[in-house]
């Protein structure tokens, strides 16, 4: 049975038995609601913030090898963990 012949079967019987599609209860309906309004402030904050930060022109620090280097010597760190430390810290000019 092919892909399609399937899915077109599974679906007759689903409906021959009755099934139908489920909407949650009023108060989980409401928390996915809330949720859902939450998540799209958030997507919204981020954008905004997105759009106001311009980093291609950013000057790369001089010593930025350096001090990648220094964070990793001796460490099980990671160089793309240490520059994640160096901007964190706002170490960069």
């Amino acid at each position: 049975m092919a892909a399609d012949q399937f899915v077109s079967w599974l679906e007759f019987k689903l409906v021959e038995h009755g099934v139908s599609k489920v909407v949650p209860d009023a108060q989980v309906l409401a928390a996915a609601w809330r949720r859902a309004l939450r998540l799209r402030a958030v997507r919204e904050a981020i954008e905004a913030t997105l759009a106001g930060i311009d980093g291609h022109d950013a000057e790369v620090p001089e010593d930025l090898a350096a001090d990648v280097i220094a964070r990793i010597v001796g460490t099980e760190k990671s160089w793309d963990d240490a520059l994640w430390d160096i901007v964190r810290d706002g170490t960069e000019p």
